[in-house]
């Protein structure tokens, strides 16, 4: 992350649009419009935690920019990769990237960014199924064929 503008990743413009979908400008002005409500989300689930389960100051990780978690957030919606493989792309851990998809979805979502992924479902046996499972069951139900 560049200093100067609190969006920039330092990744090209082009790779961003490959990424995700919408271009460095767009970006940042989701940056812009959803951290606030993110904040406040935050805070507010917070407040409703005990203060004996609130975390105690002094202590944890350094916060990553919300830049990193909403390019986690958009690059799973867009493609559907592992936590995993989003990570590496970002140079986070994988549960960064989980806890990232798991609260930004629906700000997201109501933002105007649909998730394709839950469009991608295949009828199978009179069921919709997410077609990455479609795909597993599909291959479980070929019959097991051995070199030899």
């Amino acid at each position: 992350m560049r200093a100067g503008n609190h969006f920039d990743l330092g990744i090209p413009a082009q790779d961003i649009r490959h990424l995700i979908g919408i271009g460095p400008d767009r970006f940042g002005q989701l940056v812009i419009d959803l951290e606030p409500r993110w904040q406040a989300a935050r805070r507010a689930g917070l407040a409703e935690l005990r203060p004996s389960r609130r975390r105690k100051p002094g202590g944890g990780r350094p916060t990553l920019p919300f830049a990193v978690r909403l390019m986690a957030t958009l690059i799973h919606l867009r493609w559907s990769p592992s936590f995993r493989t989003t990570a590496e792309v970002l140079g986070v851990s994988k549960d960064f990237v989980r806890r990232s998809v798991e609260e930004l979805r629906e700000l997201v979502m109501a933002e105007g960014i649909a998730d394709t992924n839950a469009s991608r479902q295949v009828l199978m046996s009179n069921a919709l199924i997410p077609t990455a499972r479609a795909a597993l069951a599909t291959r479980l139900d070929q019959p097991f064929a051995s070199a030899g």
